[in-house]
């Protein structure tokens, strides 16, 4: 069913723009499956057989576009290549976006130290200050150096303050880089794989499927088979028999 409603699908419409060329993010959508089954196990195995190239009992299909959506922990290891947050986070490195927290985190953590350290001197002077009798020339000293720390305080904390902000600005960068390589992979998915329960998640919740096909359909509870029916599709196949 997969191999037949792909090659008879119609490809996606591309926009022309006079005056520039078109580019990949001007086409639109392509036509997709949303393939179901009520376990993680059943669908795994499908999903893994057909970006393998397996239709039916034989290795001979044209290459897919198959994504797995889903928690990485729920994933069995022969779909972790075509998983969700795998693909994300092969974009991301592919565009040398790495996330760029850990260092910054460490610079923080440095900063804490030097801080506490500075804070732990001054408290140190303040009550050696405090216990100062008849010694004008050393309790004079000490004031100064209390200063000194009081200004070297300020400065590692404006410093740390920097440094949390930058973190905090990277941060959203990088979620919005997500989410926008999320929506740019599922658009250009031929099947996206999920389970009944899955298929209600909020990240596919914005796709447009030609079609649905659940699988161990007479496995499934009744209603979690109305949970992939809400995205419209005009067609839903239910495959798969109760055991004997």
């Amino acid at each position: 069913m997969v191999e037949t409603f792909l090659h008879r699908r119609s490809l996606p419409a591309t926009p022309i723009h006079v005056g520039r060329n078109s580019t990949h993010s001007d086409k639109g959508p392509v036509h997709k499956i949303l393939l179901c089954a009520p376990s993680n196990a059943a669908i795994d195995e499908v999903a893994s057989r057909l970006k393998e190239g397996y239709r039916g009992t034989n290795k001979r299909g044209t290459p897919i576009k198959v994504v797995r959506t889903g928690h990485d922990r729920s994933l069995d290891v022969s779909v972790k290549d075509i998983s969700l947050d795998f693909l994300v986070e092969q974009k991301i490195n592919g565009e040398t976006m790495k996330d760029s927290s850990k260092p910054a985190v460490n610079d923080m953590a440095a900063l804490r130290q030097e801080i506490d350290s500075v804070k732990r001197v001054r408290q140190e002077k303040l009550d050696e200050l405090a216990t100062i009798q008849n010694n004008t020339a050393r309790a004079t000293a000490l004031d100064e150096e209390i200063k000194k720390l009081n200004t070297r305080r300020m400065v590692l904390t404006q410093q740390f303050d920097r440094l949390k902000d930058k973190q905090k600005s990277d941060n959203r960068t990088l979620d919005a880089t997500r989410r926008r390589f999320r929506m740019e992979i599922l658009q250009e998915a031929d099947v996206i794989c999920a389970t009944l329960a899955g298929s209600g998640h909020e990240s596919i919740e914005q796709l447009e499927f030609e079609m649905i096909i659940i699988d161990e359909a007479a496995q499934a509870i009744e209603l979690s088979s109305l949970i992939p029916l809400k995205f419209r599709s005009q067609r839903c196949i239910m495959v798969g028999g109760k055991p004997p």
